[in-house]
């Protein structure tokens, strides 16, 4: 007898096995990876794009938190990698109410602030002066005037 799971409660919860597999409140996992773990644990075999969708729906209901990185080479060309995914505590909410239960430490994290303990890190993130994270969509503040520009170089001229 085979368990019918929606595919995206598949995606949310493989990116939570992940994230208690390394002991960490967020994971960067590729889409093929996530894809691979569908099939394997849940034999649904989807496309890249589908996972993007699934990825993009648990996004947009605040279920997950995204951060896009992108390195850069020597000469100087900008590429992306894996991006960084987060439960949130609406996600967390969402897996009780399927059923899976949430480690203690991932709870108090997304409801409470408390930082989980750190075990010794079995892998380490890429951390390279060349890496970095996508910055802000949105301005700081309203867009500025010609004039006020115009002033504020001229007065650094002085």
């Amino acid at each position: 007898m085979s368990i019918l799971v929606k595919t995206q409660t598949a995606v949310m919860r493989t990116l939570y096995q992940i994230q208690v597999k390394h002991n960490r409140t967020w994971s960067w996992a590729k889409r093929s990876t996530i894809q691979k773990y569908l099939k394997k644990y849940y034999r649904i075999s989807v496309s890249l794009s589908d996972v993007s969708y699934h990825l993009l729906i648990l996004h947009k209901a605040d279920l997950i938190r995204v951060f896009t990185r992108y390195g850069r080479d020597s000469n100087g060309t900008v590429f992306q990698l894996p991006s960084n995914r987060q439960i949130t505590g609406k996600g967390v909410m969402y897996l009780k109410r399927y059923g899976i239960r949430i480690k203690n430490w991932l709870y108090n994290w997304a409801f409470k602030g408390i930082r989980p303990p750190r075990s010794s890190a079995k892998t380490t993130p890429y951390i390279t002066p060349n890496t970095f994270t996508r910055p802000p969509r949105r301005s700081a503040g309203p867009p500025e005037i010609l004039g006020n520009v115009i002033f504020d170089t001229m007065a650094t001229l002085k």
